[in-house]
């Protein structure tokens, strides 16, 4: 089974998406912003397939979280969620743009594992 890392400062977007990457087979953990985010991805770091993070949050943004997670682990795959522009992602990184639906969420996940 995968491991997804859920990362919104948005307590309900944790808990939709969590429920639907629960859905599709996933063990999900999640953190509040990104300083819990990089605490807990380098508790977990081998057994964390997936990272699904929004980029403004505070305490410590997407843009530098995604950062230090690649530093651990350059192969974890990252999905940025964003109501903002996929150019606001970082490079690398694949782009859900919020509102999203299962279907979305399922297509970018599935892309992203497949890269």
């Amino acid at each position: 089974m995968k491991t997804a890392l859920v990362v919104d400062d948005d307590s309900s977007v944790r808990q939709v998406v969590s429920q639907m990457l629960a859905s599709l087979g996933f063990t999900v953990l999640t953190a509040n912003h990104g300083l819990n985010a990089v605490n807990l991805f380098q508790e977990q770091r081998e057994h964390i397939d997936l990272v699904m993070t929004d980029l403004r949050m505070p305490v410590m943004d997407g843009y530098q979280a995604v950062a230090l997670i690649r530093a651990a682990k350059p192969s974890v795959r990252i999905i940025c969620m964003s109501s903002y522009m996929a150019e606001d992602c970082p490079a690398g990184a694949l782009f859900l743009e919020k509102p999203f639906t299962l279907q979305s969420v399922q297509d970018c996940v599935r892309q992203a594992l497949s890269d």
